[in-house]
């Protein structure tokens, strides 16, 4: 039961309790999905605050029953080559994938949990997807994990995407984001999928000066 929600006018996210108060006459919208929500009164039977809530039909993927169709995700079409790659360079820059993951995981990551986050990325082949761009690496490693249980987080990505290549496919049609999901609530919050795990190469002129 979300307690957040997208204001399409003002672009900024919303409490229910605020929403209520200045807007209650809106329409609020999910953030990730875009569909508009219903607003679920406050209830004395269970103690249930008000908060937010999608139609029992909806396809987005902060519910659990949703989120459930990563799993069986697995490339369409190998590439050999590229896998080779980036698990090249995944081996090397295993900190900072590492550092990127738990940065979104609010700097909760444990060495084990992410030893198990290699191990799910190999059984389900991530790496032999056809063009994977190394930038994409460390976010499709946390969708592809599932949930978090120790921290009460899952990872998606927007609702339209059918399978993980479409963010390197189709950049013009699929946002350029990743959305946590706070497993209890159900609230999301945003992130920018960001390319900086490797020095970029105009830092590498400077290398002369550190001989």
């Amino acid at each position: 039961m979300p307690f957040y929600a997208y204001h399409q006018t003002t672009g900024m996210k919303y409490h229910i309790d605020d929403w209520l108060r200045f807007f209650p006459e809106e329409f609020p919208v999910c953030d990730l999905c875009k569909n508009i929500l219903k607003i679920r009164a406050k209830s004395s039977v269970g103690n249930v605050a008000a908060h937010f809530y999608h139609e029992s039909n909806t396809n987005c993927p902060s519910i659990e029953s949703n989120r459930k169709r990563y799993e069986g995700l697995r490339p369409t079409e190998r590439d050999e080559y590229n896998a080779h790659l980036m698990k090249e360079l995944t081996s090397q820059h295993l900190d900072k994938v590492y550092l990127r993951c738990k940065h979104l995981l609010n700097n909760n990551l444990s060495y084990s949990q992410y030893k198990e986050m290699l191990i799910a990325a190999n059984k389900s082949d991530i790496w032999y997807y056809k063009g994977l761009i190394f930038k994409y690496v460390p976010y499709v490693l946390l969708v592809n994990y599932g949930v978090f249980k120790e921290q009460g987080k899952f990872f998606v990505f927007e609702s339209n995407l059918n399978n993980y290549d479409d963010l390197w496919n189709h950049q013009k049609s699929i946002k350029n984001r990743i959305w946590r999901v706070d497993t209890t609530s159900n609230d999301v919050e945003e992130f920018t999928m960001i390319d900086d795990l490797i020095l970029k190469d105009y830092f590498f002129k400077y290398r002369d000066l550190l001989k």
